[in-house]
């Protein structure tokens, strides 16, 4: 189990480092944009709207998952928490497997949808389409990972031998 531990350390430190830089190329772009519309008549920053678009999604797509872990994601908990624990720990695996199929689903039609358009080409930028769409595969990639090393770690807390992890 304490490979789980490794892997999200890296996980931890690499995928927000890599949505900052997404991040960051987005803001710029969005001020460039910005300045370009307000300060001259010409359309000279046209690619600046699709690597906004394109970057920020990448930004909040990789991390959605670390969010969830945490559970910094927003949740309705007024009739869980009145639950006993091991009531809504087994209430939880059960939320936790029914989110583990969208997920498995956001997957496979990700994958579709960008192996299906990789021939198709950005309108303003020069590279294919498969490096916009593969995103839902590779964040529903992550997103299952951490779903299911929350599942494990709630099955153990139910058990009675709770992990040391975040969910």
């Amino acid at each position: 189990m304490k490979w789980i531990y490794r892997v999200r350390k890296v996980i931890d430190k690499v995928l927000p480092a890599i949505a900052s830089v997404f991040f960051t190329i987005g803001l710029i772009s969005a001020f460039l944009g910005a300045v370009a519309r307000t300060f001259t008549t010409s359309s000279s920053f046209v690619w600046v709207d699709e690597v906004t678009r394109f970057s920020m999604i990448w930004a909040t797509m990789l991390v959605v998952g670390v969010c969830m872990r945490k559970r910094q994601m927003t949740e309705f908990t007024l009739i869980i928490d009145k639950l006993p624990e091991k009531v809504r720990i087994a209430f939880d695996m059960v939320i936790q497997i029914l989110v583990l199929v969208f997920y498995g689903i956001i997957f496979y039609y990700g994958l579709h949808l960008a192996l299906s358009n990789a021939g198709l080409s950005c309108t303003t930028l020069p590279f294919s389409m498969i490096y916009v769409y593969m995103i839902w595969p590779i964040s529903a990639g992550l997103l299952i990972y951490e779903g299911i090393t929350c599942l494990i770690e709630s099955f153990f807390s139910l058990i009675g031998h709770p992990l040391s992890g975040h969910c």
